[in-house]
């Protein structure tokens, strides 16, 4: 969605385009918290094992948070092992916001309703299309690149 208009109303002299998400993290998870499935099942989304799923961004963002514990976790180990560095001992939010970034697997191929779709392309954008980010996360590759520096 282009934003067009400043705080203040103003028009912008060009469309402003955010290049957002950043990052897609796991969702569908299961949960205890709803009874049962309230509305009808997402095409995809049933399985056998009857608890209900919990999908969107409200399920999303503690995977992803968790994964930046874990990256704080391991420089406080780190630190205390006396570990060197190349950068600052203390991680920044913006050093793992930018490591999640570059370890996430692109996602070419998207299925949504049962039909295939390939993410709308963005010229110059090293893998980022508007549907998944960069990708989605990989906790095993965004340690990898935290560890040491």
């Amino acid at each position: 969605m282009p934003i067009l208009f400043d705080k203040s109303g103003r028009r912008f002299p060009f469309p402003l385009i955010r290049i957002k998400p950043g990052f897609t993290g796991p969702d569908g998870g299961n949960t205890t918290f709803f009874i049962a499935d309230i509305a009808a099942p997402i095409p995809g989304s049933t399985e056998p094992d009857g608890f209900p799923n919990f999908f969107g961004t409200s399920a999303s963002a503690p995977h992803v948070a968790a994964i930046g514990a874990l990256m704080l976790d391991q420089r406080a180990r780190d630190v205390a092992a006396g570990k060197r560095f190349i950068g600052p001992q203390a991680l920044r939010p913006d050093a793992m916001y930018i490591a999640l970034r570059l370890s996430a697997v692109r996602q070419d191929i998207r299925q949504r309703a049962g039909r295939v779709t390939g993410p709308i392309p963005i010229p110059h954008s090293k893998g980022f299309d508007f549907d998944s980010g960069f990708g989605f996360v990989d906790a095993a590759a965004a340690l990898r690149l935290t560890a040491g520096f």
